[in-house]
């Protein structure tokens, strides 16, 4: 990847050895630049300014795979840490990054909303690897491994902090041909990696803790209604400029959550059922924090849910062991989620942009999924772009759960995005319960 300005071999030296390179400073940024804005998230992304002006960009290597990258940039502020813009939930890609109030499910996006830490319960681990260019840069992967904990009104999320090893989120990685005309010779491509940590409370379920602990009944107004607050505090490790000195950059997300359930006597069938309704605010990267005097792309998020439920019949209930029929809920479920978020190149309004997403979410016994979704951005000219995703789940009443999710991304250039995820889900104290 070189500009006008400077010869490639620079940027791709090509001296007849098998020695690994690592990708100069500034090839990396171009290539960032171009993944943020055309593969990783189109609707997602600021395009760079203030390094230098570059008309067009292409690398010997991606050449040779026929892939060209134009890179255009705009008098916008440059951001830093992409790692931090890719929602690692495939679930919310699904329904086009809309989940900043999507609370129901075993497997809430709190990368969107720390609040909704608060109705997680339970022990959860997910993994996910996505190539961003499977023909072009194989070993060029976001990488995914986190794990969510709660109990009462409390939950947690570990990313690789406060304990380590607990998993990570990695972008980048891998190595690329500096000639395909010599074998064996290669760039290391530099990464970035963000190790987090996060809570969320419910003041429902801490009353209803509260209630039960003094021996009364919990507040009539909680079984319905619920407020939930979380935090979370990433930390990036970026060795993009040198490997040998990596630079780090703290940020901290915030959000709040309310929640209304309204019971229906009657639905189809004459089975009753219940409607939710949702709202969710969240600040991502709320603080100041740059990497190389470049701030973090800060998003403000507003969302609204709206969730219709067909409840299991009584009479289906009843010849269900307890421990089975106490987590099947629902017997359909559709839901609708909307967010309007507004991103910001740091505490700089003047650079700005709009992001409006929307998805659906078809629940059939908690055990197959459908999504759709679309996002459309004001940045430049604006642009549209659709997503779908489908879901299976092995429910294993209180006790637990096993997901899989697949999303498609539609892709300005590359095709379709087609990432995958599984994740599983365990209730021990449900288990010592139940088994008492």
């Amino acid at each position: 990847i070189h500009s006008r300005s400077a010869p490639a071999q620079k940027f791709f030296p090509a001296p007849r050895s098998t020695k690994r390179r690592h990708l100069s400073p500034f090839s990396f940024t171009v290539l960032m630049a171009w993944i943020r804005r055309r593969i990783i998230s189109p609707s997602k992304a600021f395009e760079t300014s203030g390094l230098v002006r570059v008309r067009k960009a292409t690398s010997p290597a991606l050449a040779g795979r026929d892939l060209k990258l134009r890179v255009i940039f705009e008098d916008i502020v440059a951001t830093s840490a992409p790692v931090l813009d890719i929602d690692p939930s495939l679930r919310s890609v699904g329904m086009g990054g809309a989940s900043t109030a999507v609370f129901w499910g075993n497997n809430p996006n709190h990368w969107a909303n720390p609040a909704l830490l608060g109705s997680v319960t339970g022990v959860r681990f997910e993994a996910s690897d996505v190539s961003l260019l499977p023909e072009a840069l194989p070993g060029f992967k976001f990488r995914t491994r986190r794990a969510t904990l709660g109990y009462g009104c409390l939950g947690v999320a570990l990313v690789g902090e406060p304990f380590d090893g607990l998993g990570e989120q990695r972008l980048g990685g891998g190595t690329l041909p500096a000639d395909p005309n010599v074998l064996g010779q290669t760039l290391l491509l530099p990464h970035e990696t963000v190790r987090s940590w996060g809570a969320g409370v419910s003041a429902a379920r801490g009353l209803e803790s509260l209630a039960h602990g003094r021996g009364h009944d919990a507040p009539a107004i909680t079984r319905r209604n619920d407020v939930e607050f979380g935090f979370n505090r990433k930390t990036v490790t970026d060795n993009t400029v040198d490997p040998t000195n990596p630079q780090h950059l703290t940020a901290y997300d915030y959000g709040v959550l309310a929640r209304t359930s309204v019971p229906l006597r009657r639905t189809l069938g004459g089975v009753p059922g219940h409607v939710d309704i949702a709202y969710g605010f969240a600040v991502i990267n709320a603080n100041d924090a740059k990497l190389y005097d470049r701030p973090t792309a800060r998003q403000h998020r507003n969302g609204g849910a709206l969730r219709g439920a067909i409840d299991v019949p009584s009479a289906v209930s009843k010849r269900m062991p307890h421990w089975l029929s106490a987590g099947m809920r629902a017997l359909v479920a559709v839901g609708f989620a909307y967010d309007a978020n507004h991103v910001t190149a740091g505490s700089n309004r003047k650079s700005s942009y709009n992001l409006n997403e929307w998805g659906v979410e078809l629940a059939m016994g908690g055990v197959l999924f459908g999504r759709v979704g679309g996002a459309h951005n004001t940045l430049g000219s604006g642009s549209t772009n659709n997503s779908w995703g489908v879901g299976a789940a092995l429910p294993i009443g209180r006790w637990g759960s096993a997901h899989y999710d697949h999303a498609s991304v539609d892709r300005e250039i590359g095709g379709h995005l087609r990432p995958n995820s599984w994740s599983v889900q365990v209730d021990p104290i449900a288990i010592a319960k139940d088994l008492r």
